[in-house]
């Protein structure tokens, strides 16, 4: 019986292999899929910040320099198993470095293959993956100094003869920015409560553009003078008084030019300027004697800038 059974057997076992090939070869594929699916449903993704370093040519006269913000950190995204990265330390990954000494690309790609990533894992991106570069030529050019003097002055008052030493300084950096340069400016030096006088102070250089370099960091010595505005005023035939002896000068009256504050100056009378001659250092005299005109003090805001005749002469009386 069993001779007879092998056959049957045989037989149905074919049947079942051949039968529908097509579908059965699709539900094989979706099965695969599915295991697939099931067997990666556990990775996760996680994302790192990775430094990136350049090496830049030298900031030489002549040389290129990148104007363009270059990133210094780069996001990269891997996948993987939750027990590789949840242990992750950025710094396992290592560092991208960019070496744009011999070229001058207008954009570099970053290459993953720069990373060191942990086994098991993949790429799923890099943010950014590409860096634009804006090149340019370093120049160098000597610039006058500018100092600027600001405050709250006494009144009236105003800044003079203000000078920068050196002169001068040289100053480094892109075309782009050196060049429509026409002087180097001071940072504002404040005389807020200097009396009238002449000041010197070491006062900083403006701040500039990171690619912009100075030849000194020590900034310049700057001098300046306070003064208060000088105003004249002419008094006209002014009678000298003549004392330590009895004499009359010869002329009798003299003009005294005052100056100082307008304030004080302006109210002065002709009576507050009183021109004298002291004979007791002459005595005795004998005859005629020249002897100078000296003018009483004035009030304060108020100096004699002049006497004319300065001297005058004396002739004794009984």
């Amino acid at each position: 019986m069993s001779d007879r059974l092998a056959p049957r057997l045989s037989s149905r076992l074919r049947e079942i292999v051949t039968e529908n090939v097509g579908l059965k070869a699709v539900s094989m594929v979706i099965s695969l899929a599915l295991f697939g699916v099931v067997r990666g449903s556990g990775n996760v993704q996680r994302s790192v910040d990775v430094p990136v370093t350049y090496v830049l040519p030298t900031g030489e006269p002549g040389n290129a320099v990148v104007l363009s913000a270059l990133p210094e950190k780069v996001r990269v995204t891997l996948r993987g198993p939750p027990s590789v990265l949840s242990t992750l330390r950025p710094e396992e990954l290592g560092a991208m470095q960019l070496d744009l000494r011999e070229s001058k690309p207008r954009q570099v790609r970053l290459r993953p293959e720069a990373l060191s990533m942990p086994a098991g894992t993949s790429l799923v991106s890099l943010t950014p993956d590409v860096v634009p570069l804006q090149w340019d030529q370093i120049i160098e050019r000597s610039l006058p100094v500018r100092a600027t003097v600001v405050g709250a002055l006494p009144a009236r008052a105003r800044v003079e003869r203000v000078e920068a030493d050196p002169a001068n300084v040289r100053v480094r950096g892109p075309a782009l920015y050196v060049e429509p340069m026409v002087a180097v400016h001071t940072e504002p030096l404040d005389a807020t409560g200097l009396p009238a006088g002449r000041y010197e102070r070491r006062v900083p250089l403006e701040s500039l553009r990171a690619a912009v370099q100075y030849e000194t960091a020590q900034g310049v010595r700057v001098s300046f003078q306070i003064v208060l505005p000088v105003y004249e005023r002419r008094f006209e035939h002014l009678p000298v008084t003549v004392i330590g002896a009895r004499a009359l000068p010869r002329p009798a009256t003299v003009s005294v030019v005052v100056r100082g504050d307008p304030a004080v100056v302006d109210h002065l009378r002709p009576d507050d300027v009183v021109a004298v001659v002291d004979l007791a250092p002459l005595l005795p005299l004998r005859g005629a004697t020249a002897a100078r005109v000296d003018v009483r003090p004035l009030p304060e805001g108020a100096t004699v800038g002049a006497t004319e005749p300065a001297e005058v002469l004396v002739v004794p009386t009984r």
